[in-house]
């Protein structure tokens, strides 16, 4: 998103600081100074950030600067100096940005920096750097929150607006894209996006944000001060990088981490420098209702018309996700101007309401899921498929009842658990709908009950269909991604020796020939990112509960592969499927399944 949806700022009391004729230590005579900004020695450029009591440095630390530091001050690691990705080189010229850069590594350089200029200068923090991105007053800085809950909350949109992909044409940044598929061919990339670069680029390849700040999105990730979550084991990195294609990773609240305690020479790790203005005063910032680009939604949920097969919810307003603006009425909304300490902070649930007995024919609570009175109704047939079902979802959840709400339980991109058709649609800026939609009838799931919307949409540079899936009230409570055509040419045999009979849950499609393979993939999420499930080892099982489940799934034609058929080696992969099912949804199923399967 752009700096200017988001604030309308108010002229900064520190601005006169960084307008006077030096800032106060040692090599002030040679110091430039302005009113837009702030020159240092090495001629690294700093301007101000509205809401914060620091100064930003416009581009990524560059090999330049590192050099210098790394002449006077012992460095552990010399992964910096030869930087490459399975063997392919990284550019090495002195205006790129340092990478393989361990998190203390550029702590000490920051520490060089400011003993050699006698000012404050360090990694900004989790918030200061929201702020620079042009999000700060969209998220929640709450003392209790940690950079692992806010990545999950994903407020505002993409560093260069709502579309994904984004445009050729608009070079937004240096980002995992075709050019550099054609080096590494078999790692996700973003399809129909060329920025030109196969690995870094020079710092201010792109254009900058509205606040004069190059590569907020991309060329390399950047650390901040704060740890990942309360373990304390972990540090935390912005702003995706040349490697990165994942949409939850490139919007503007992205976050990773490490993940390796203590050991982050990462390829695609670098940092940004900020500096601290002495005597600074934090200036409110206003903030007007809109928010960024609002999405047009009607806070009232939709009454189904009831009808026999229908249990329809009473007439009720639903909270609408904090990340989503609501469209302001005719009259505009007068402009509020609040301090950035007490911005409302977003609440962010602690768990979900404990689900209820199971009753013959549950009744629907307000503003929760919306079910056919028999959805409890086993469908006949379909053994084969509900044990698959039954086999993938029991490691994750147990069998119950569970209509109630779950707010601020992400699915998928910015689309939580009963978000409005209209508004999921929004958010993932979805148009045309590609065929009517479908109930589904995949055994295991409830009677009756779901539908699936289906759209065209071009995902992580593989997937080229969406399905979005609803309830009677048409609100979201899952997501699959299909690639119909999938771009790997042949994949490794799988290794799960289970024999699998349905590769397609949402559309209830099995394997017609038995010389057919198919390999399901569950994982869950572990540090902020997604952790292959595998019931042999104690760390890649899921230590608490977990509130979302991801099932990759492949039909594969060993048949089809030159050379070599048997198993074991290069099979050629028929369909792709990617399935994300939220735990309420996950019990419904396993209660189900418990139902007609005795």
């Amino acid at each position: 998103m752009t700096y200017s949806r988001v604030l309308s700022v108010v002229v900064l009391s520190f601005v006169a600081i960084v307008a006077s004729a030096e800032l106060p230590g040692p090599g002030a005579s040679v110091l430039a100074t302005n009113s837009a900004g702030f020159t240092n020695t090495l001629g690294m450029k700093f301007v101000p950030v509205p809401g914060t009591a620091v100064m930003f440095c416009i581009h990524e630390t560059r090999r330049k600067e590192y050099i210098a530091f790394a002449s006077e001050v012992s460095v552990p690691s010399n992964v910096w100096k030869w930087p490459k990705l399975s063997s392919v080189p990284l550019d090495d010229a002195e205006n790129h940005p340092a990478s393989g850069v361990h998190f203390d590594e550029a702590v000490k350089f920051c520490e060089w920096l400011s003993k050699k200029e006698g000012k404050t200068y360090r990694l900004p923090t989790d918030k200061e750097w929201s702020y620079a991105a042009g999000i700060g007053p969209l998220e929640n800085w709450d003392s209790g929150t940690t950079p692992e809950m806010r990545k999950k909350l994903k407020a505002g949109d993409f560093p260069w607006g709502k579309n994904f992909p984004p445009n050729t044409a608009d070079r937004v940044g240096n980002y995992n894209d075709t050019a550099r598929h054609e080096k590494f061919p078999g790692d996700p990339y973003i399809s129909d996006y060329t920025d030109g670069f196969i690995v870094t680029s020079p710092v201010m390849s792109f254009k900058p944000n509205e606040l004069g700040l190059y590569d907020m999105g991309g060329n390399v990730w950047e650390w901040v001060q704060d740890w990942w979550n309360d373990k304390k084991s972990l540090h935390t990195l912005r702003g995706g990088s040349w490697t990165t294609s994942s949409r939850d990773e490139i919007r503007t609240s992205g976050r990773i981490t490490s993940d390796h305690p203590g050991v982050s020479w990462y390829h695609a790790y670098g940092f940004r420098v900020a500096l601290e203005i002495p005597g600074a005063v934090i200036t409110p910032v206003a903030v007007t209702p809109t928010m960024p680009t609002p999405v047009p939604v009607t806070p009232t949920l939709p009454t189904p018309a009831p009808s026999p097969a229908v249990v329809a919810p009473p007439s009720t307003t639903r909270p609408i996700a904090s990340s989503v603006a609501v469209t302001p009425s005719a009259s505009p909304a007068p402009t509020v101007t609040t301090p950035v300490a007490t911005v409302p902070p977003i609440s962010i649930p602690s768990s979900r309401p404990a689900p209820p007995t199971p009753p013959a024919a549950p009744s629907q609570p307000a503003g929760g899921l919306v079910l056919d009175r028999n959805w409890a109704t086993p469908m006949q047939g379909g053994s084969a498929t509900m044990r698959d079902l039954g086999a993938l979802l029991s490691p994750f959840a147990k069998a119950a009842t569970d209509l109630a709400p779950s707010p601020g339980l992400t699915i998928f991109e910015g689309v939580t658990y009963l978000m409005p058709l209209a508004q999921a649609k929004a958010a993932l800026n979805l148009r045309q709908q590609v065929v009517p939609k479908n109930v589904v009838a995949c055994p295991g799931f409830p009677v009756s009950s779901l539908y699936a919307y289906c759209f065209d949409a071009a995902i992580d540079g593989h997937f080229n269909k969406l399905y979005l899936v609803t309830d009677k009230a048409d609100q979201v409570v899952a997501v699959e991604l299909l690639a119909e055509s999938p771009k790997r040419d042949q994949v490794d045999a799988p290794n799960n020796a289970t024999d699998w009979h349905t590769y397609d849950f949402i559309n209830t499609r099995v394997k017609a020939i038995t010389t057919l393979w198919i390999d399901h993939k569950p994982f869950f999420e572990n540090k902020g990112r997604w952790e292959q499930y595998d019931p042999k080892y104690s760390s890649r099982q899921p230590s608490g509960e977990t509130g979302l489940v991801r099932i990759d799934s492949l039909l594969l034609d060993p048949a089809s592969t030159k050379g070599y058929k048997g198993r074991g080696y290069n099979w050629k992969p028929l369909k792709a499927m990617r399935l994300y099912l939220p735990k309420p949804m996950m019990e419904l199923i396993l209660q189900c399944i418990s139902g007609a399967i005795k």
